[in-house]
């Protein structure tokens, strides 16, 4: 039944490659590396919307707050992430958590901190289950 789920990935190449890899034949993949493709995939029937920090030189917000604003798309859950290392702060990266959150993402995950944290494969199967609940919770 997830088989069909369909998750909008706005991030860099390697994001997107991540999540392919921690979701796998879950749910169909769709990647994109920028704003203005983003904004045309939603169009498409999306289930989920994970975008990475670093999407389209940092243009996280702008993609969420887009989707926030639009009536058809605002039920569609948004989950910011970060998969690679950068120089932020605890204090900047939680401030990011605290505007995604405010904003009307469902989540913001630290996948780089949850990998330094319990290792690759822990942390991706974390990823994992957070990403099969919304699927799961965002019945079409």
């Amino acid at each position: 039944m997830l088989a069909t789920k369909r998750i909008l990935v706005a991030d860099v190449r390697d994001g997107v490659k991540t999540l392919e890899s921690v979701i796998g034949t879950s749910a169909k993949i769709i990647g994109t590396n920028t704003l203005n493709e983003a904004i045309s995939l939603l169009k498409n029937d999306v289930d989920l919307i994970v975008c990475g920090i670093h999407f389209d030189e940092s243009r996280m917000f702008d993609l969420l707050r887009i989707a926030k604003a639009d009536p058809s798309l605002r039920d569609i859950p948004f989950l910011c992430f970060r998969d690679m290392n950068s120089a932020l702060t605890l204090s900047i990266l939680e401030g990011m958590q605290i505007a995604c959150k405010a904003m009307g993402a469902v989540e913001f995950v630290d996948l780089f901190n949850l990998k330094s944290q319990f290792g690759i494969q822990q942390a991706d199967e974390q990823f994992q289950q957070i990403l099969m609940n919304l699927l799961t919770s965002s019945a079409s």
